[in-house]
């Protein structure tokens, strides 16, 4: 079928040094924002800060960030992998006689009581990985302190020092980690919980990428390998206090005049919450405003006066927040609803009926209007200046848009209007089976669904790169696919059918040598009986292949057969309805596009057995003119021949499709004696 930049240090500065009450509301603009700058060290070193207990001052050369352009280890493969972008932070140990750690940091200001979450990507990767001795393994770490106003981000290098109130890491990697590969560590307090508390006294949050390594260049033996860290994360959660979780909205959005309007916000805090509504920023004094200092605000018998910008604020012991504001436009007149919403389908005789029901503090007067012409009352049409417009033995003419001005414009909305024969409702179950809509499916109706390749076409399009006008079966329309994707087409998702009753299903296929299916694509027609949960039942049913081996510049019936090739489509127990497709495979390629027209799905007990067609033939000026009863989901073959004398020659001048409708044919006439007769396929 067809990472953070240098502004993210600033802001971490900035915090530092605001003042302890500040804090809270620090935390509340960042909440689920990841605090950490340069996550992914895709900047290199930028806003991160070395620490460690090395031998000699200054030699940081035991920690760098590499690329995915680098060696693990020396000057050949393998490369270094990194968890996403192309850098990754390595640490190594300092090799020194004592346990050793050296890592980077990050720090912020934090309130106590504040909640975090804090994670990262580790990996120790062959042939660099990775390794211990008798005084144990090297590892690599993420952990986060919590210090108080005495603690820096240098400070506490190994163990905890008195500035540290509570330190919290994830599990490490050592030579008991797999290698080579990223592991996500989640850093967890010391019940496992992974929502991190500031305890009492804090005033920092300080989060370290760390390796340490034991003591080497003893009888416990020298260790190696390193570790790379990617994609760090830390997170404020600490919840909002007070907090709205649902935003006002106003029901109805546009009030009409007279109408009653509600808006309603959710919130919750750690104190009892106190609301106040107000009106464009103002106290609201209407008496028709009900629930002013409440969760819900209601407007009633709305009027212009009430149209404006509406918010809450929400207040507990932490102090307020105002809510977003939402806008309250009153309509005046304004239309409330339009029976029916969208648009009906009927049949040919029936009567269409539109109604409006509108508000206004003015008289309302009405004018209806049919595909952009006014309405007039008289013969079939009544109510053109009422709200209710009725228009009596609708004919295909009828079809179209209806529309309803209220006060000369103040107020307008539209329907549909789609009328079928009778004959095709009683014969064809898919809608829309022609493409005579103009488009896959009116608004009103669940009619056909395209995805991909699938487009309609008129002889006023051509063939794809050339000029040659589209072949249509009937009518003005015809629907393609083509490949626009490995699969392509269109579908009728709810057909509606009756356990145990036998259908037929199919329709007429053109494929232009101009632009021929390219293998292996192909197109079938598809029909899947379903339950009223949706299920399939048993098999799909298809036709045969539209493929390169299929006749070009000819339209085509094709059928969908059972499984042993017959006609005969018996829908099993528990069906309610069946999806109709058309799909074509290019999932390996091809190409070309396949037309189709007049696809159906019938009943096949409502289809008489193939009968003689009454013709009734007249004559106009140099043609010989003929026509005929037609039935839905019928195709007429229009035959003729020179004598009756047998034996019989008879020659195909046209296929024509049926759809409850008369069809007619009209030839010219010569001097040589013609004979005509009509064939129906089913």
């Amino acid at each position: 079928m067809h990472r953070n930049g240098l502004s993210g240090l600033l802001k971490s500065l900035m915090v530092c040094a605001a003042i302890q009450t500040l804090l809270a509301i620090s935390a509340l603009c960042q909440v689920h924002t990841n605090w950490l700058a340069n996550p992914g060290f895709e900047l290199g070193m930028a806003n991160w800060t070395y620490y460690g207990d090395y031998e000699y001052p200054g030699n940081y050369t035991n920690q760098g960030v590499l690329n995915t352009n680098q060696f693990v280890l020396g000057t050949t493969p393998p490369y270094v992998s990194a968890h996403a972008g192309t850098n990754a932070f390595k640490a190594w140990g300092n090799y020194n006689t004592w346990l050793s750690h050296n890592g980077r940091r990050q720090m912020f200001a934090a309130a106590p009581g504040s909640t975090w979450s804090a994670s990262g990507w580790v990996s120790t990767q062959v042939p660099d990985q990775i390794t211990g001795n008798k005084n144990g393994s090297d590892q690599a770490v993420i952990y986060v302190d919590f210090l108080n106003s005495s603690g820096t981000i240098t400070s506490d290098v190994g163990a905890p020092g008195p500035d540290v109130l509570e330190r919290d890491s994830a599990l490490a990697i050592t030579t008991n980690s797999p290698t080579s590969t990223w592991i996500f560590l989640q850093v967890t307090d010391y019940t496992g919980d992974t929502n991190l508390t500031a305890p009492y006294g804090t005033a920092y949050v300080r989060f370290s990428v760390d390796f340490s390594q034991p003591a080497c260049y003893t009888p416990g033996g020298y260790n190696a390998g390193s570790a790379y860290y990617d994609d760090m994360a830390l997170y404020n959660t600490t919840k909002p206090d007070p907090e709205i979780t649902v935003q006002p909205q106003a029901v109805p959005a546009a009030p009409v005049y007279g109408q009653t309007v509600t808006l309603t916000v959710v919130a919750d805090g750690l104190t009892p919450l106190s609301y106040l509504w107000q009106q464009n920023g103002a106290s609201i004094t209407s008496p028709k405003a009900h629930g002013i200092t409440t969760a819900t605000l209601t407007l009633s018998n709305v009027d212009t006066s009430l149209s404006g910008n509406y918010t809450v604020t929400v207040t507990d012991q932490a102090g307020p927040l105002t809510s977003d504001g939402v806008y309250v436009g009153v309509l005046d007149p304004g239309i409330i609803s339009m029976t029916p919403p969208l648009g009906q389908t009927l049949t040919n005789g029936s009567t269409a009926r539109f109604a409006v029901v509108a508000a206004g503090s003015s008289t309302l007067m009405y004018q209806w209007a049919t595909n952009g012409s006014l309405t007039f009352n008289g013969g079939r049409i009544s109510g053109a200046d009422s709200n209710v417009l009725t228009v009596a033995n609708v004919t295909a003419a009828d079809a179209g848009t209806y529309s309803v001005s209220i006060n000369g414009g103040a107020a307008q909305t539209n329907a549909g209007l789609k009328v079928v024969s009778p004959a095709q409702l009683a014969t064809n179950l898919l809608i829309n089976p022609g493409f005579e809509d103009g488009v896959f499916s009116v608004p009103w109706e669940s009619g056909w669904v395209p995805f991909n390749g699938a487009a309609l076409a008129t002889t006023n399009d051509t063939y794809y790169g050339s000029a040659t006008p589209v072949s249509v079966f009937d009518g003005s329309y015809v629907c393609r696919t083509y490949n626009g994707s490995p699969d392509n087409g269109l579908y009728e998702n709810s057909v509606p059918l009756v356990a145990g009753t036998t259908y037929h299903a199919g329709g007429h296929f053109y494929v232009s040598s101009l632009d021929p299916v390219i293998s292996p694509a192909y197109v079938v027609l598809q029909l899947a009986f379903k339950d009223a949960g949706g299920a399939q039942l048993g098999p799909t049913m298809v036709s045969r292949q539209i493929d390169p081996t299929f006749t070009t510049d000819a339209w085509t019936a094709v059928p969908v057969t059972n499984a042993t090739g017959g006609l005969d489509l018996v829908a099993p127990a528990g069906t309610v309805a069946a999806t109709c497709q058309i799909y074509e495979y290019c999932q390996q390629g091809g190409g070309g596009s396949v037309y189709f027209d007049d696809l159906y799905v019938t009943a096949a007990t409502v289809q008489p057995p193939p009968t003689r067609v009454k013709i009734t033939p007249w004559a106009t000026t140099g043609s010989i003119n003929l026509s005929w009863p037609s039935t839905s989901g019928v195709t007429y073959e229009v035959l003729s021949g020179n004598s009756l004398t047998s034996p019989i020659t008879w020659s195909t001048n046209a296929t024509v499709a049926g759809d409850g409708t008369t069809k007619s044919v009209a030839y010219p006439t010569s001097a040589t004696q013609k004979f005509y007769r009509l064939l129906e396929h089913y």
